[in-house]
């Protein structure tokens, strides 16, 4: 494993920004520092702080105002899940799949909390980035070490 170093995940941050056209919040910074860098570490508390924008089915026309969702669940990203659910920081990066959906914007904390320990989690990156899954194993790690706030 490579070592981990702050200031050579920031001199990878800022090329990462300069390259890209898009507008990027940190937890997206740190996915793609991680990816370099192989430790994935800072990712994890970064994931439990964050607000992401998810995508739901709208249940009925009254969905918007009620907050009656479902989750927009597809294909599973591992073997051990039964499906993913890919959320992102920014809406534009997450795909369509093709049907339509709403997107609602939550803290990832309630997000892990909420979403079937059967489904994994992938994070939509800038374009070019690709995406990051997080198995539903570790988001059930995630899940016990969550802690409330006070």
């Amino acid at each position: 494993m490579k070592r981990f170093s702050n200031k050579r995940a920031a001199r990878i941050a800022e090329r990462t920004v300069k390259d890209l056209d898009q507008r990027v919040r940190p937890l997206a910074l740190l996915i793609l520092a991680a990816k370099t860098t192989e430790n994935f570490d800072p990712v994890w508390p970064a994931l439990a702080n964050a607000t992401l924008f998810v995508p739901v089915l709208v249940e009925d026309e009254t969905a918007i105002q009620t907050s009656d969702y479902r989750f927009r669940v597809g294909a599973p990203a591992s073997e051990e899940a039964e499906g993913s659910l890919m959320v992102a920081e920014n809406p534009q990066f997450i795909a369509s799949g093709g049907e339509p959906f709403n997107v609602i914007q939550m803290p990832a904390a309630k997000l892990i909390k909420q979403l079937n320990p059967a489904v994994d989690l992938i994070i939509g990156l800038p374009a070019g980035h690709g995406s990051f899954v997080v198995p539903a194993g570790k988001l059930q790690w995630l899940r016990d070490s969550i802690q409330p706030a006070d």
